[in-house]
Order: structure tokens, then C-alpha cells, then sequence
């Protein structure tokens, strides 16, 4: 099942990466435009796109969708993927096949960074962080349970 706040997050950090990729290439067709006049155009869009990320991330940081480096990840394919279709359909440039190539090793990259695959292939155990901000190495699903089951032991005896 979808959660939620992933959706929201991914669809936030979507409009945000459009809105900047369109605020970039904005002025791009004016080949007279003055310097202020370009600021003038792309400013509006910068400040929508600040707003959307900004509340993207806090949504990720809060509930703890995706790491600091994740995020930037994530930003940059994004810009990288709307960067080579403006291209094509607004400026009507062809788009090369390294262009391309250079997209899918940045998504397998990205998807690497988030299913820690270079870890499992190495056997290297992966730190997670939680809500409060300490790192904890994760343990076995057993182990977890084990050490849930004597805490809710302790608990009844203390009651007791």
C-alpha cells in the first residue's frame, strides 16, 4: 500500500522540480532580454519552487522517508529528466543519446543509494536514523522481537 506522506512528499518535490525547470528555461526564447528583465521572469518561479520544496522536505525529514543525501539525490534526477524534456518539447532541441545513457545512471544510482545495494552486496550493515536523530544499527527482525518481549515483561513486573 502507498503511504500517504510518501505520495505527498514525491508530489511536492514533482511540482517543485517543474516550477524551477520552468523558471529556468522561462526566458531562455528572448534573445534581447535584458539581465534585470530575466531576474524579473524566473524570480516568481523560484520563490513557488522554494515553497513547495521547503514543505517537501520538511514532510520527508519528519517522517523519515528519505535521507539528506537521498533528497539531493532526488532533486537532481529530477531537474536532469524535466531538463531533457524542456528541451526537446519547449526549445525543440534533440536530445542525444548520451543524454540519455547519463539519465538511466543517474536513476540506477539513485536507486542503489535507497535500496542500500553496494551495502547488502558487501555485507555492510546499514545505519538508519531515527526521529530524534541518533543513529542506530539495525537488528535482526528475532533479536528486535526478543528484547520487545522482556521489555514488556519488565514492564508487567514493575507494575505489579
Amino acid at each position: 500500500m502507498l503511504n500517504a506522506y510518501l505520495a505527498l512528499y514525491w508530489g511536492l518535490m514533482i511540482i517543485a522540480s517543474i516550477v524551477s525547470t520552468w523558471g529556468t528555461f522561462v526566458s531562455l526564447p528572448y534573445e534581447h532580454l535584458g539581465q534585470w528583465d530575466a531576474i524579473k521572469m524566473a524570480l516568481p518561479f523560484a520563490w513557488v519552487d522554494w515553497i513547495f520544496l521547503t514543505i517537501a522536505i520538511s514532510i520527508g525529514t519528519e517522517h523519515n522517508l528519505a535521507t539528506p543525501l537521498q533528497m539531493k539525490f532526488g532533486i537532481t534526477m529530477l531537474k536532469f529528466f524535466l531538463i531533457m524534456i524542456f528541451t526537446k518539447y519547449y526549445l525543440h532541441s534533440d536530445i542525444s543519446k548520451s543524454d540519455v545513457v547519463g539519465f538511466v545512471i543517474v536513476f540506477f544510482a539513485y536507486l542503489m543509494n535507497i535500496f542500500h545495494v553496494a551495502s547488502a552486496l558487501l555485507g555492510i550493515k546499514v545505519e538508519e536514523a531515527h526521529k530524534d536523530g541518533e543513529k542506530v544499527i539495525p537488528v535482526d527482525k528475532s533479536t528486535a522481537e526478543a528484547s520487545k518481549e522482556e521489555s514488556t515483561k519488565a514492564e508487567a513486573k514493575t507494575k505489579i
